[in-house]
C-alpha cells in the first residue's frame, strides 16, 4: 500500500483536525448499497464499505495480503469433494443470536437452492459447493460438486448472516444483522447519512464509538469532503484527482485492485467484425503507447500483456507486455487485409473519467496505424447491465479483469473465456487449460496449469492489455493509520491520531 502525506498548510483541515472527535469516524462514499443489507448481490464499491462493517466473511485477506482466519478459525480438505470449517467460539451477532455452524450452513444453503440466491453475484461464485452441512455448533462440512482448490479463498466474499434472515431477507435488507464490528442504526438519518454504531460485544472491536456513513456520488465531493474537513476519510477517489494533491493534514492511500484494465474485444455475437482476427487485436496491441498513459493511473502501476498483475497468484512472470511498435501493428493488418485501414466502435464507462481519458489516448493511437476507433460513452448503470447480459453493440468495451476476491487469476481468465456464462470473448484452446486449473489440487501442478493459460491469453489478445492501477482514498488530519484489505477499509484497524501518540 502507498501513503503519501502533503505538506502545503490549509486552514479548513487545521479546523477539521481540532472539531475532530475520536469517538466518531466519518466515511464519505458514494451511496447506500442498492440492496441494502442483502450482502450477496455486489463486490465492490460502495457497497463493500458498508458490508464488511456489519458482516464478517469465514476467512479473509489480511491487510498484507495473506488469506487468514475470520470467522472460521481453521479448515482442512477431508477428500477431493470435502472440506471441514472449524468456526470461532463466542461470537454472537449484534442482536444477541449465537454465531454458529446453522448460520453458516442457512447462508450457503439460500445461495445455492434459491432462484432468488442463485441470481446474486455470490450466488453465481459458490456454484461449486454441492452442500453446506452443520456437523456441530462449530464444525461446517462443504460437499463440493467437483474438486475446488480455491473454496477458501471464495469464501472470503461471501458474508454470513443468521439463518432467520432467509425468512424475509427484504425485511432483513432494511434492518441487517451481523457479526461485524458494528451495529446497524439506520440507512438516513435526518441528513441522509447511514450511521453504524460500533458494538462493545463484537469479537473484533473498533477504536472509535460511531460511523457515520455520508453520501456523496460525486468524486470531487468526496475529495473535498475531506479537505474542508467534513470527512475523515474519502473512498473511493479517482487517480486524477490526487496523484499530485498537496495539501496539509490529507493523505493519500492507495491500495492495490487485484485487476488489469483491458479494452475488451467483442467476437461472441459479433461475426463480422475485423476483431475476430488476431492479427488485428495483437495489431492493436502494438499500436497503443502505454507509457504516456502511466501518470494518470498514479505510482506503483505496471503495463501487463496478461489477465492479472505480479501481486495475483497465477501471474506469469515470463510473460511480457506487447511492446510499443506501430510498424509491426501496420504490418499485421496489411496482413490481414486492411492495408488501407477500418472502423471499429468502443463503448465506454462514461462514470469514469480515467478511463474516458485512457480511451482517447488509445483512439489517437489507433488512428496513428489507420484503425479508426468510435468512443461510444454510457452510464455506469448502462454499463453494468451490458456487461451481465453481455449485450455489446459495440466492437470493444473497457473492463477491469478482476481476481478479486479470490486473488487468483483464474477469475479474470475464466470470465474472459468460453466459460464465462454469457461469454463476449472465446477462443476454445484455452478452455481445457481453465478447466484442469480448476480442479488441480497439486498447488504447483495448477501453476503450471495458470501460467500457460497466462501465456496462451496474451497470444490470444482479447483486446487491449493496459496496466493495474491502485483504488485510492483520502483521510484527514484526525486519522493515523487507514490499513486496508484489499479493497475496504479494516475498520478495526484503524487508528486516530491521539491513539498512536
Amino acid at each position: 500500500m502507498i501513503r503519501r502525506t502533503a505538506a502545503i498548510w490549509v486552514f479548513a483541515c487545521v479546523v477539521s483536525a481540532a472539531h475532530a472527535q475520536e469517538s466518531l469516524l466519518r466515511v464519505v462514499v458514494a451511496h447506500t448499497p442498492p440492496s441494502l443489507g442483502l450482502p450477496f448481490t455486489a463486490n465492490g464499491s460502495p457497497s463493500s464499505y458498508y458490508w464488511h462493517a456489519l458482516f464478517d466473511t469465514l476467512t479473509e485477506w489480511s491487510t498484507a495480503g495473506d488469506l487468514q482466519p475470520a470467522l472460521a478459525v481453521s479448515w482442512q480438505q477431508r477428500d477431493p469433494l470435502t472440506w471441514d470449517f472449524k468456526l470461532r467460539p463466542d461470537v454472537v451477532f449484534s442482536d444477541g443470536t449465537p454465531f454458529d455452524a446453522d448460520a453458516v450452513a442457512a447462508t450457503i444453503t439460500w445461495l445455492r437452492t434459491t432462484v432468488r440466491g442463485q441470481a446474486t453475484l455470490w450466488g453465481r461464485e459458490v456454484a461449486t459447493i454441492d452442500e453446506a452441512i452443520a456437523e456441530d455448533a462449530q464444525t461446517v462440512v462443504f460437499k463440493t460438486t467437483r474438486p475446488d482448490p480455491l473454496l477458501p479463498n471464495r469464501l472470503t466474499g461471501v458474508l454470513i448472516v443468521p439463518a432467520a434472515a432467509f425468512e424475509d431477507v427484504d425485511a432483513f435488507a432494511q434492518s441487517p444483522v451481523g457479526t461485524g464490528s458494528f451495529a446497524f442504526e439506520t440507512w438516513r438519518d435526518s441528513r441522509g447519512n447511514g450511521i453504524l454504531r460500533a458494538r462493545p460485544d463484537a469479537w473484533r472491536p473498533v477504536r472509535f464509538q460511531t460511523m457515520v456513513m455520508v453520501p456523496a456520488p460525486d468524486a470531487t465531493a468526496r475529495l473535498q469532503a475531506v479537505v474542508t474537513g467534513l470527512g475523515d476519510l474519502g473512498v473511493p477517489v479517482p487517480p486524477e484527482l490526487v496523484i499530485d494533491m498537496d495539501t496539509a493534514g490529507v493523505s493519500v492511500i492507495a491500495t492495490n485492485l487485484p485487476a488489469v484494465e483491458i479494452f475488451t474485444v467483442r467476437t461472441v455475437g459479433n461475426p463480422d467484425s475485423p476483431v475476430n482476427d488476431v492479427r488485428v487485436r495483437r495489431a492493436m496491441n502494438y499500436a497503443v503507447n502505454k507509457q504516456p498513459m502511466l501518470r494518470l493511473a498514479g505510482p506503483g502501476v505496471s503495463v501487463l500483456g496478461q489477465a492479472a498483475p505480479s501481486y495475483v497468484h497465477g501471474h506469469n512472470p515470463d510473460v511480457p507486455p506487447y511492446p510499443y511498435d506501430p510498424d509491426r501493428a501496420r504490418a499485421l493488418l496489411a496482413d490481414a487485409g486492411y492495408g488501407t485501414g477500418l472502423s471499429l466502435t468502443m463503448t465506454v464507462n462514461a462514470s469514469g473519467s480515467l478511463i474516458g481519458l485512457l480511451a482517447q489516448l488509445v483512439a489517437q493511437d489507433l488512428a496513428a496505424v489507420g484503425i479508426d476507433l468510435e468512443l461510444r460513452p454510457i452510464t455506469g448503470t448502462q454499463w453494468l447491465q451490458s456487461y451481465t447480459l453481455a449485450n455489446w453493440d459495440t466492437d470493444l468495451f473497457d473492463l477491469n479483469w478482476n481476481s478479486a476476491p479470490l486473488m487468483d487469476a483464474s477469475r479474470p481468465l475464466e470470465i474472459g473465456s468460453c466459460l464465462r456464462a454469457r461469454p463476449f470473448f472465446c477462443d476454445p484452446a484455452i478452455v481445457p487449460v481453465l478447466e484442469q486449473a480448476q480442479v488441480e489440487l497439486d498447488a504447483d501442478k495448477r501453476l503450471d496449469l495458470l501460467h500457460r493459460a497466462q501465456s496462451m491469453i496474451h497470444a490470444a489478445a482479447p483486446g487491449i492489455f493496459l496496466f493495474d492501477f491502485p483504488i485510492y482514498a483520502v483521510s484527514g488530519p484526525a486519522l493515523a493509520e487507514v490499513p486496508f484489505r484489499l479493497t475496504v477499509p479494516a475498520y478495526d484497524k484503524i487508528l486516530f491520531r491521539q491513539s498512536a501518540k
